[in-house]
């Protein structure tokens, strides 16, 4: 089971058919004992090979539901824990929300750290002096939010200047 292909759409990974999961069975079998005739109706060898399918749907389902589950959005406590600890994030500790925001304008533009930029609801800091190159457009530069917390921040949407006021007393 473990060697199968998996197969993806933009949904994700697709679950493979009982057609295939029984031709897969029944070209194993084959393999294992030439000659065999696995398609009699009512034989226990067509019985077994039925059965086989069967436990198969369920596991390639589960295989299915589990590379599924490996995202943050979607694991369970006890997953999400282990990706934790993965990617060096302690558990119980805050976090504040990060984000990749290309800049355009006109080329040497700079954009020092600090710069302050947001999506309507959140307010994020360049971490890092950027200047905007010739082509005008700069890499995703990182960002991280002025707010402790966690959530989803959708393509495009960090799109506002922040303005920065400075109080300078004389």
């Amino acid at each position: 089971m473990s060697d199968l292909p998996i197969s993806y759409d933009i949904a994700g990974p697709v679950p493979k058919t009982t057609d295939e999961l029984r031709q897969l069975v029944i070209d194993t079998a084959t393999a294992l004992s030439p000659g065999i005739t696995t398609n009699l109706p009512g034989s226990l060898i067509e019985d077994m090979v039925s059965t086989s399918v069967g436990a198969l749907v369920v596991c390639d389902q589960a295989r299915v539901d589990l590379i599924n589950s490996c995202s943050p959005y979607a694991a369970n406590v006890h997953l999400l824990a282990q990706l934790g600890d993965m990617y060096g994030v302690q558990k119980g500790q805050g976090t504040n929300t990060s984000v990749y925001v290309v800049f355009s304008g006109p080329p040497g533009f700079a954009i020092p750290k600090g710069f302050m930029v947001g999506d309507g609801t959140y307010t994020y800091t360049v971490q890092r002096d950027t200047m905007i190159p010739e082509s005008g457009q700069t890499e995703p530069v990182y960002c991280l939010a002025t707010t402790g917390g966690s959530w989803a921040v959708p393509a495009g949407t960090v799109n506002q200047i922040k303005p920065q006021y400075r109080i300078r007393t004389i």
